[in-house]
């Protein structure tokens, strides 16, 4: 899906599908971005083009596909740009066993899975006709665990990293395509999030605990906002959770987990929190709004490149 034709100019943004890149593109790049998905088998080729001819490619996490295209871009002499797309600390309770059931049972990542295995081995075939260039690359992110994890991944490589540390977007407006209209208030509002790919926790287990608060506290109806990567009908027959599309300013009662929108300045009077596999309540002071700051809609486009 192509936004420019200033072809010496094209980020190309590897990102797992549509939705995954349009979610998380800064305003500055948009009319420079490819995207492509190795999430889809159709893409590969495009991504091992984009790799081979040197060009700037994007991330966005720090995924397993992730890493590795940037280990081979950076080998191959690419500019790589790296930013971070949410808060969740990467490799927290992220079990083996979770990982593995992950790409099996799930078709988006079975692909990932499989473009892993095709990455590999053309790289192990290319490696060997190539030298190692000088290369750089551009993190830019908002959290000291995300930047210690690519520090410590890329360590050994030899790369010039250009990092630079941002205040977290706002989350009304990042992580969706369009911006999330705002509630004055709601008595019981739960911020969803597919945790059984997060944490495990199956959907099963997910209902039994929102299900216990509401006997627990009484509650008539609980209101959310489906996470667009939870299934469309992950909530059809839940009579007592209503999907809106907005994300309220005042609540009496907030249930989620980790997701950005937690700190887009919600006036909490109680928060519980999945935890493994319970919900337990939190103290309010966790949810201190995002600090102001400069953030991704205040950068240009040279404040992304490394060069």
């Amino acid at each position: 899906m192509k936004r420019t034709s200033k072809k010496d100019e094209t980020i190309f943004y590897c990102v797992s599908n549509i939705k995954d890149g349009l979610r998380y593109t800064p305003k500055a790049l948009t009319e420079y971005i490819e995207y492509l998905y190795y999430g889809k088998f159709g893409c590969f080729l495009e991504i091992l083009k984009a790799l081979s001819l040197n060009k700037t490619i994007l991330l966005n996490g720090f995924r397993f596909c992730d890493r590795y295209i940037a280990h081979v871009g950076l080998h191959l002499g690419c500019k790589v740009i790296i930013i971070q797309h949410g808060r969740n600390e990467y490799l927290k309770s992220k079990r083996l066993s979770l990982v593995i059931k992950k790409f099996f049972t799930t078709s988006r990542y079975s692909y990932e899975m499989l473009f892993l295995c095709v990455l590999f081995a053309w790289f192990s075939v290319v490696r060997l006709k190539t030298k190692k260039t000088n290369s750089c690359c551009s993190l830019l992110y908002f959290t000291n665990n995300y930047r210690h994890s690519w520090i410590n991944y890329l360590s050994n490589i030899n790369v010039k990293i250009i990092d630079t540390k941002l205040s977290a977007p706002n989350p009304i407006s990042w992580g969706t395509i369009t911006q999330i209209p705002r509630v004055h208030y709601l008595p019981v509002f739960l911020i969803d999030e597919p945790l059984n790919c997060t944490i495990g926790m199956s959907n099963t287990r997910y209902f039994e605990l929102i299900d216990n608060l509401i006997i627990n506290l009484n509650i008539d109806k609980v209101y959310t906002k489906r996470h667009p990567r939870s299934d469309n009908d992950k909530f059809k027959n839940k009579l007592k959770i209503i999907e809106i599309d907005g994300v309220p300013k005042n609540v009496e009662v907030l249930i989620g987990y980790e997701s950005n929108l937690l700190y887009c300045g919600i006036n909490v009077d109680k928060f519980y929190k999945f935890d493994s596999n319970e919900l337990k309540i939190k103290s309010t002071k966790d949810l201190q709004k995002n600090q102001e700051g400069k953030s991704y809609s205040d950068l240009n486009k040279e404040d992304f490149l490394c060069g």
